[in-house]
């Protein structure tokens, strides 16, 4: 087996470094919201169909369990752009478009369940 070039490092860099960060900031921040919300004061529990904007606006523990699922969300699509920009530096056009066909994807499920969930007026 060979040892991996030097634009493959920078790859797999790109590549891990949003799911690291994101996955652990995402799992600490849902945490912290769990422990402020055992801790401390009682709060209105948030109906299941509020908005986030207004969740995580209305401030509390809610806010940041809220803020910390979003990320959680978002982590797969940071990494998908990452593979766009790695695979377009790196000239691989088959996986360019296959990663650039799941970014969109994403994208379009996150659109669609804004749209879902958007009040009705």
């Amino acid at each position: 087996m060979s040892r991996p070039t030097a634009d493959e490092d920078r790859l797999a860099t790109l590549l891990t470094l949003p799911l690291r960060v994101g996955t652990l900031a995402a799992v600490v921040l849902v945490a912290i919201g769990f422990l402020l919300s055992w801790l401390g004061p009682p709060e209105p529990a948030v109906k299941a169909h509020t908005p986030l904007v207004e969740t995580i606006m209305s401030g509390g523990a809610a806010a940041v369990t809220s803020i910390g699922l979003l990320l959680l969300t978002l982590v797969p699509l940071a990494v998908a752009v990452g593979a766009v920009i790695g695979f377009w530096r790196s000239g691989e056009r088959r996986y360019l478009v296959g990663s650039a066909v799941v970014a969109g994807l994403l994208v379009a499920s996150l659109l669609v369940s804004l749209l879902l969930l958007a009040p009705s007026t």
